[in-house]
């Protein structure tokens, strides 16, 4: 009777590992580098990192839930959420590289123009705002 307990155990116990390892092998798959930036609405920020010549890397954690990382300049990453809080990736960033000031606002790091206006980073890469359209 233990014998069968265990061994029906370390099969529910496998069958839950490899869920988890099933995602994480998906997620670690070869990162991919856009050639052309397709705005699907799913993930603005793989997207976005992929457009601009960055690695977007889908990963899983320990609880399997996905997340993207951007992999630019010499190896350094980047999660969604780090970027969006300011703590990584702003030289990198599109704003920056276009000669404006990118800041936190509002939860999500935007682009301030010389005009005063503002635009959401990843809104403005995929060129849904503009300089003297948002201001306070």
């Amino acid at each position: 009777m233990n014998s069968k307990h265990l061994l029906i155990s370390l099969i529910l116990f496998g069958s839950v590992l490899s869920s988890c390892t099933t995602k994480e092998a998906q997620a670690e798959s070869a990162p991919v580098v856009l050639e052309a930036v397709q705005v699907s609405g799913e993930n603005g920020f793989k997207e976005y990192c992929a457009g601009m010549g960055y690695t977007a890397d889908q990963r899983s954690d320990d609880a399997c839930d996905n997340y993207v990382v951007c992999i630019y300049g010499q190896q350094k990453e980047c999660e969604e959420a780090d970027f969006q809080k300011g703590l990584c990736g702003q030289e990198e960033s599109y704003c920056h590289q276009q000669g404006f000031q990118l800041e936190a606002r509002g939860g999500k790091m935007t682009c301030s123009f010389a005009d005063g206006s503002y635009c959401d980073e990843i809104d403005y890469f995929f060129g849904k705002c503009q300089p003297g359209q948002n201001f306070d």
